[in-house]
Formats: structure tokens, sequence, C-alpha cells
């Protein structure tokens, strides 16, 4: 699998980054190598949509699925409408962390409900 993760560096033993839109950087990882690419969030800075921006990078790497931390609700509508899974994962941990819990089945899909 394909995903893409939020970090706070441009490795697999960095921070998750808690948030989506503003995380410095992103890692494209395989899930069954673990062969991490890292690409800079040029959209982190923008005033406004921010997470618009950064989902639009994320849908034309063609990922499966997003671990980050925070998502909000314009970057999960780009997000779900491009097919992509959100997975939601606690603070305080690192990407490789992230990936394991994924892998081990211990992160539920986000879903934001609309009322």
């Amino acid at each position: 699998m394909r995903i893409a993760v939020s970090a706070a560096g441009q490795t697999c033993d960095s921070q998750l980054h808690p948030q989506f839109g503003r995380c410095p950087w992103l890692l494209f990882v395989d899930t069954d190598t673990r062969a991490c690419e890292p690409v800079a969030n040029i959209c982190a800075e923008l005033e406004v949509g921010a997470g618009i921006g950064v989902s639009q990078v994320v849908a034309d790497h063609g990922v499966d699925a997003v671990l980050s931390g925070d998502v909000g609700p314009k970057a999960y509508e780009v997000l779900t409408g491009a097919g992509i899974t959100i997975y939601r994962c606690p603070p305080g941990i690192t990407v490789d962390q992230a990936i394991d819990r994924l892998q081990a089945g211990a992160l539920q899909p986000l879903q934001i409900r609309r009322f």
C-alpha cells in the first residue's frame, strides 16, 4: 500500500505531525518495503487553503491512505473524494510507529459527520 504521512521531518523515524495541512513534510511510504520519499509541504505557509492544497498534492501522488493528526473538513472532502482513506493517529508517535499501528489494524478510518 502507498500512503502519505504528515511528518515533522524527512525520515520515518521523525515525529508524526499533528496537523495535516500545516505539516512541514509529507512522507510517501510504500508500507511493504518501507521505502520513503520525503516531499516538502509547499502549502504549509499559505494563509488560507493549506489543507486543500496539500490534499491535492497527496492525491496527485496516487496514495491509498493518509496518516496524520488532525485533518480539517475541506481536506477531508478532497481526500475522500479522491478515494483516499484517512487515519487519525495519536500525538507523540513516530511515522514508523504510525505505520506499525496501521499494519496491525489498530487505526480506524476517520469519518467526519455532517449535520
